[in-house]
């Protein structure tokens, strides 16, 4: 952010048929919000798609008032369509070091400004008002319905994407710096986005970029006026944006899982193969021995194909490359894959078996195999293989 003179931030106020409630809250921002913010100036850029209540000619008169308020016209295309309008429009126009967005129906208290610029002062690059950490919340006669959609459509969100840390992926009220649009407003400026999918994909792409997200507890207010805009499209058009980005940009657990799932066929085949193999050429051995010595073939086998697969795709943003790297980190692969994933499963199977019985033999593998192996080597790899050198 420029240090020699005041940050600029910009609020856009997407609007469309919400010409009682802007009338309030133009007033609000610039009479009672803003004025306690010393440090930073402040335009705000109401977005209207020409809205047949006279919303934009509600604006026109406040403009008379308040010389930091500009008004942006056009055909209805959509929230998310607003929204990228607006920020383009803005960072053309004042040259911004923030942008801020906000529902233009009283429902994001705008009290909230000054601790999302604290946040971004302080580091981060894109914060939410999430309606689900401590001091957060929703209104408590929401429906039912509507307290459901909202909680399955946040936590689908957080499931498919694989990250736990955002929990409302569908806010409204957010605040991204200048530089975080200018990377990825390409990328947002497609069909798909034009509606309320906007919400999620505008953090998801941040983070795809590696930026920071912070989070300050919103304690969301229904409207009083006019009606939600929310409806089909939402449900529909977000679902089919998170399926497509998965499928396209895995999440790193998901390629992890994936990996060592193929590290299983690998070790699963192996073991038949090289167990006939050695029964071929050394026919005198036990089954047992026989067996042993075939799947430890076959498990390193697997561990060197996990550990490949894994550099290259898995963490390929942190790929090791040199050899003084490698080796040591192998080793440490190896060592923690027998230790998660034979030595402790093998021990919980036997004491397990010895309490339940050796029926449930299977079960307690696939347990301790979901519960335990496959996250403990999640963190181990994130931890200490493939370590974040950020």
């Amino acid at each position: 952010m420029n240090q020699t003179t005041k940050p600029t931030a910009v609020i856009i106020l997407p609007t469309y048929n919400e010409k009682n409630n802007i009338k309030k809250l133009i007033p609000a921002l610039f009479d009672k919000v803003l004025p306690k913010v010393k440090n930073w100036r402040f335009k705000i850029l109401v977005v209207d798609d020409n809205s047949p209540d006279g919303t934009a000619d509600q604006v026109r008169k406040l403009q008379a008032k308040y010389q930091n308020l500009d008004l942006l016209t056009g055909q209805k295309q959509g929230l998310g369509k607003a929204y990228h309008k607006g920020m383009d429009w803005a960072v053309k126009t004042y040259q911004p070091d923030v942008l801020i967005q906000m529902d233009a129906d009283l429902s994001h208290d705008p009290a909230l400004i000054p601790q999302i610029l604290d946040k971004l002062e302080n580091g981060c690059d894109v914060v939410i008002g999430n309606r689900y950490i401590k001091g957060g919340a929703i209104p408590a006669d929401w429906s039912l319905k509507r307290k459901f959609l909202s909680f399955c459509g946040n936590f689908v969100a957080s499931l498919m994407l694989f990250n736990w840390s955002v929990r409302d992926w569908t806010s409204g009220y957010k605040a991204i710096k200048t530089a975080v649009f200018q990377d990825i407003k390409d990328e947002m400026n497609k069909k798909r986005f034009n509606g309320y999918t906007w919400q999620i994909a505008l953090v998801n792409k941040a983070i795809q970029h590696n930026y920071k997200i912070g989070f300050v507890p919103l304690k969301f207010t229904d409207r009083r006026i006019g009606q939600s805009k929310l409806g089909s499209e939402y449900i529909f058009n977000t679902l089919f944006y998170l399926i497509i980005d998965v499928v396209k940009n895995p999440p790193r657990f998901y390629r992890f899982a994936l990996i060592g799932f193929f590290g299983f066929l690998v070790n699963f085949f192996g073991l038949a193969f090289f167990s006939q193999l050695i029964k071929a050429n050394w026919a005198d051995l036990s089954v047992g021995v026989r067996n042993t010595i075939a799947n430890s073939i076959a498990a390193e086998l697997s561990i060197i194909s996990n550990f490949i697969l894994n550099n290259l795709w898995t963490f390929g943003d942190r790929k090791l490359i040199a050899a003084k790297d490698i080796i040591p980190q192998f080793v440490k692969f190896n060592l923690s894959s027998f230790a998660t994933g034979i030595l402790i499963p093998s021990l919980v199977i036997g004491l397990g078996t010895s309490i339940f019985g050796d029926q449930y033999r299977q079960l307690i593998l696939v347990l301790v195999i979901v519960v335990f192996t496959v996250p403990a080597n999640y963190f181990i790899y994130n931890k200490f293989i493939w370590k974040d050198k950020k």
